[in-house]
């Protein structure tokens, strides 16, 4: 067990955002990363990802992004902007290090934080893990055929490997419909849901929609607290999605939603039966806070019951990187930097740190 750190962050780029907050108000907090790399959790992403906001939108506490206006940053981009911010501000990094549980030692005690090299004990935690983090498949996915591969589209690194091969993407949100739309060209390729998220273009009147979104004060309006998370976020709408015009060309099959799995294929809510080589699950993920062994600091449909990032319940532990933590603009890169702001105000204020 090392000795008593202050704050104890795990990472993600809203922990290196809260982190350099810290860092300006004279607090050095040690950050644990389980990747080898900072921004490792991007490079596995697939390899065509590009983020919907420009890069004016993308920037971090004290540094802009740095690529022009109106350019949509590549994954591999943002993991070499989170890497040298970690470089830029000498922040304490222990890369390597999986935190495999969060305790607490008594009512008032500080916190035990377990990883797979060390124990560390700390009376202050940020978690920055963010929401979201286990991938989802449904559980007839099991019963698939042997021979139809399956992926999750978070580790989905080159669709386009099943050049000759007929897939299908199950889920049509903004990552669904860029994996989709990276085989369509050589490939059979069908992706299957119910009904769009409401869409938006990335472009209007010669603006991004991210311009008009910030000039509307959507990004800017508050979560309303509730019992227990911050409130539901609701779905990120399409920004600027290339199925209308896949499927226009005729580029890009629309099936029915996948229900269950038969002998031969997925099963489509319409009765109809789809026969791919290839299942890329783009169905999104789930909560895992499972590691934070500390009574009461979930809500019941396991997210973090806090008021803008603060556990009241558990003094010294706070949350930061999850959607709607405290606005709208909580779910994206460029916005985090406000939520990482307040939260290291309030750490200052309640003497916490």
């Amino acid at each position: 067990m090392t000795a008593n750190r202050r704050v104890i962050i795990v990472v993600g780029q809203a922990g290196l955002a809260v982190a350099r907050c810290l860092q300006r108000r004279g607090v050095d907090p040690v950050v644990f990363d389980a990747n080898a790399m900072v921004g490792d959790a991007w490079r596995r992403r697939y390899d065509s990802l590009v983020l919907f906001t420009p890069a004016q939108y993308d920037g971090l506490p004290d540094v802009p992004f740095p690529a022009p206006r109106d350019t949509h940053p590549t994954k591999d981009q943002v993991a070499d902007h989170l890497a040298a911010y970690a470089t830029r501000f000498s922040i304490e990094i222990r890369s390597g290090y999986r935190v495999e549980r969060l305790s607490r030692q008594g009512a008032n005690g500080p916190f035990r934080i377990d990883t797979d090299h060390q124990g560390v004990e700390a009376t202050v935690v940020v978690v920055a893990t963010g929401a979201l983090q286990d991938p989802a498949a449904p559980p007839f996915a099991g019963r698939l055929s042997e021979a139809v591969t399956q992926m999750h589209g978070s580790g989905c690194r080159t669709p386009s490997d099943m050049r000759g091969r007929r897939v299908l993407v199950v889920g049509a949100g903004n990552s669904g419909g860029q994996i989709a739309g990276e085989p369509s060209g050589h490939v059979d390729t069908a992706i299957s849901y119910d009904r769009l998220p409401k869409r938006l273009p990335q472009r209007l009147l010669d603006q991004d929609i991210f311009w008009w979104l910030q000039k509307m004060g959507v990004l800017d309006r508050p979560r309303a607290a509730s019992g227990g998370s911050a409130g539901a976020v609701g779905a990120i709408p399409l920004i600027g999605s290339p199925l209308g015009d896949l499927g226009r060309s005729g580029a890009l099959r629309h099936v029915a939603r996948v229900v269950d799995a038969g002998t031969e294929g997925p099963l489509l809510a319409d009765g109809t039966t789809e026969r791919p080589d290839g299942v890329i699950w783009a169905t999104g993920s789930r909560n895992d806070f499972s590691w934070i062994d500390i009574p009461d600091p979930l809500s019941p449909d396991g997210t973090p019951a806090h008021h803008r990032g603060v556990r009241t319940t558990v003094p010294g532990l706070s949350f930061i990187g999850m959607p709607g933590l405290q606005t709208k603009g909580s779910a994206f890169l460029g916005f985090v930097g406000r939520d990482a702001e307040h939260l290291a105000g309030e750490l200052l204020e309640a003497r916490a740190v």
